[in-house]
């Protein structure tokens, strides 16, 4: 009888080890499955570099080093991993499906092994943070290629700005964090508004215009107020060629009709 007794005893404690067990790898596998969610659903960003090829513009070779240079360093500055470049041009087809060149970022997925050691652990971040700093560095450089070394030659007589919100709106569905930069005067010469024969004369002219563009654009792109309300950041460089005088009020123009579809900062405004 005593035997019996022992033998049931094992079998329990036999039990008991295994459902520890269980629970323990059960719990590495839930552990392992948040990593890899984490690293699948891991925030991705996109910085859209919007080039004026207006007639307005003919940037002479020194000019064209000059914003190289400060794109590049903007790039350095505002890019990290996980980030893809593009690149809008502002003309007469803005709005054109064949109007976008994408870089996109190749993640490399990380998945635990497991234990490693404090040194094998900063060696592997050592070695990720090298690689992810050449492809930074060769996206930035493949991106200046597109914009000042194949630059197209035909200049537009129309400069669409305000239309590429709603290509800036068509990012909301991929991208959790937008940040854009337009190289431009940034004045503003369609058929849906024109200032060529209706410049915005002061702040409260700019404020108003801007508003009738915004029901405008509604209208005919269908924008939603929210149409920038992943944008993150919109700088704009101003070429060195263009009339600092006819910067200023346009900047009204700009700062509320972004408000109006939900950008919540301040533009930051550069020039060469």
């Amino acid at each position: 009888m005593k035997k019996i007794n022992q033998f049931f005893i094992r079998i329990k404690t036999n039990l008991a080890k295994t459902k520890f067990l269980v629970a323990v790898f059960s719990l590495l596998l839930l552990s392992c499955n948040k990593k890899l969610e984490s690293n699948s659903q891991q925030e991705e960003s996109v910085i859209v570099v919007v080039q004026d090829l207006s007639m307005s513009l003919n940037p002479s070779s020194t000019e064209i080093t000059q914003e190289r240079k400060f794109v590049s360093r903007f790039l350095e500055k505002e890019m990290s991993s996980n980030f893809d470049l593009m690149v809008l041009y502002s003309n007469s087809t803005s709005n054109s499906v064949t109007n976008n060149f994408k870089i996109e970022w190749q993640a490399s997925e990380k998945v635990s092994s497991g234990y490693q050691s404090k040194s094998a652990k900063m060696l592997e971040e050592s070695v990720m943070e090298s690689e992810n700093e050449d492809q930074k560095s060769a996206m930035i450089g493949k991106l200046c290629k597109k914009l000042f070394d194949e630059m197209p030659k035909q200049k537009s007589s129309q400069t669409e700005i305000i239309e590429l919100l709603a290509e800036f709106e068509k990012q909301n569905a991929h991208y959790s964090n937008v940040k854009v930069l337009f190289i431009s005067d940034m004045v503003q010469s369609s058929n849906l508004s024109n200032w060529d024969s209706d410049f915005p004369k002061d702040k409260k002219d700019a404020e108003s215009k801007a508003q009738i563009d915004t029901e405008k654009l509604k209208k005919v792109f269908g924008l939603s107020d929210s149409a920038l309300s992943k944008v993150s950041q919109i700088s704009v460089l101003i070429p060195a060629s263009v009339d600092k005088e006819k910067t200023i009020t346009p900047q009204y123009y700009y700062q509320k009709l972004f408000e109006n579809f939900s950008y919540r900062k301040p533009i930051e405004w550069h020039s060469l």
